[in-house]
C-alpha cells in the first residue's frame, strides 16, 4: 500500500467511522422515504404505520448488536494492514488502482454471498425474513435478521483479510452499500432513466424482480450495488413476467406476514422447514 492516498478522508472516516456511517444512513433513509412518497412507482396499499416501525426495528436491533462490536469490518482491514496480510498489502501499486480493484472484488463477494443465501437452506432460514415482506419500499432495505447480518459480517471480514483493502475504502464501501440497499429497495419511480442507470447500478425496478413471489424470478438479480455481476454470471432478468404493476411479492412458504410481530419475525428462522430457492447455476441446470 503506497503512502500518497487521500489521507484527509481516511483520517476523518477512521477516527469517527461509526457516527459517519450512522449519519449517512439516516440521511439516505429519510431522503428516500420522502422521495418515494412524492414519486411512487407502485401503488401502496399496505399500512405504513405498521410496516415502517416493524422494518426499522430490525435496523435498530442490528445497530444495537454491532454497537457492542464496533466497526469490525474496518477493524479487520486495519488488523490486516498492520500485519501486511492480504493481496493489496503485499503489492506496491497506485492507491486509486487498488481502491477500484478492492471495491469491485468486495462487491462481487457480496453478489455470491447473496446467491448462497438463497441456495443453502440454513442461510435461507434467516434471509427469508427479508423476502417475507409483501410490499417493498426503502424500509425493506433494513429488514434483515440479525443472524443474517452476523453471517454476512463474517464473510465480509474473511474477504477483507484476504484482500487487504485500505481502512478508508472499507468504510466507504460500507456506506455505499447501506445507501444502495435503501435505494434499490425503494418504491421510487425513475422513469426513463432506469433503462440506462441499470447498466451500471442496481435500480429499484431491477431489484423488485428479485422479490417476486415466483421463485423462478426471485432467483435473479442478486447484485447489491453494481449490476454487472448479474449480467456476467447469467442471473439477470430485466422485467417480471406479469409486469411491475402485476407482480406479487413475498414468500409462498410463509404466507402473509403483515400480522406478525417483530418477535414472531425474529423467530421465523425456527419455524417451518425452509426450502432453499436454488440459484440457476450452470452446474445445477442438468
Amino acid at each position: 500500500m503506497v503512502a500518497d492516498e487521500p489521507t484527509m478522508l481516511l483520517s476523518i472516516a477512521a477516527d469517527d467511522g461509526g457516527l459517519l456511517r450512522l449519519g449517512v444512513f439516516a440521511s439516505f433513509l429519510l431522503g428516500f422515504m420522502a422521495l418515494e412518497m412524492i414519486r411512487p412507482r407502485r401503488r401502496v396499499e399496505a399500512d405504513r404505520r405498521r410496516r415502517w416501525p416493524l422494518n426499522i426495528a430490525f435496523s435498530l436491533a442490528i445497530t444495537t448488536m454491532f454497537a457492542v462490536l464496533p466497526l469490525l469490518a474496518a477493524g479487520a482491514a486495519a488488523w490486516a494492514e498492520a500485519r501486511s496480510i492480504g493481496v493489496f498489502n503485499l503489492v506496491d501499486g497506485p492507491w486509486w488502482l487498488e481502491a477500484i480493484a478492492g471495491f469491485l472484488l468486495l462487491d462481487m463477494v457480496l453478489y455470491w454471498q447473496h446467491r448462497w443465501f438463497h441456495r443453502v437452506p440454513f442461510f435461507w432460514r434467516f434471509h427469508r425474513v427479508h423476502h417475507s415482506d409483501r410490499h417493498l419500499d426503502t424500509t425493506s432495505g433494513v429488514r434483515f435478521h440479525p443472524g443474517e447480518a452476523l453471517v454476512s459480517l463474517g464473510i465480509k471480514i474473511v474477504a477483507i483479510v484476504l484482500l487487504g483493502p485500505a481502512v478508508w475504502l472499507v468504510l466507504l464501501f460500507e456506506m455505499i452499500l447501506n445507501a444502495a440497499s435503501l435505494f434499490n429497495h425503494s418504491n421510487l419511480a425513475l422513469g426513463s432513466s432506469d433503462r440506462w442507470l441499470r447498466w451500471f447500478i442496481v435500480t429499484p425496478e431491477m431489484h423488485l424482480v428479485h422479490h417476486s413471489r415466483l421463485p423462478g424470478e426471485a432467483n435473479h438479480n442478486f447484485s447489491f450495488f453494481l449490476s454487472v455481476w448479474d449480467r456476467l454470471f447469467d442471473s439477470y432478468q430485466a422485467r417480471p413476467v406479469c409486469g411491475i404493476d402485476g407482480m406479487e411479492l413475498g414468500l409462498e412458504e410463509v404466507g402473509d406476514t403483515a400480522s406478525l410481530s417483530f418477535g414472531a419475525l425474529m423467530a421465523l428462522p425456527l419455524r417451518h422447514r425452509p426450502h432453499g430457492r436454488m440459484s440457476p447455476l450452470k452446474s445445477e441446470a442438468g
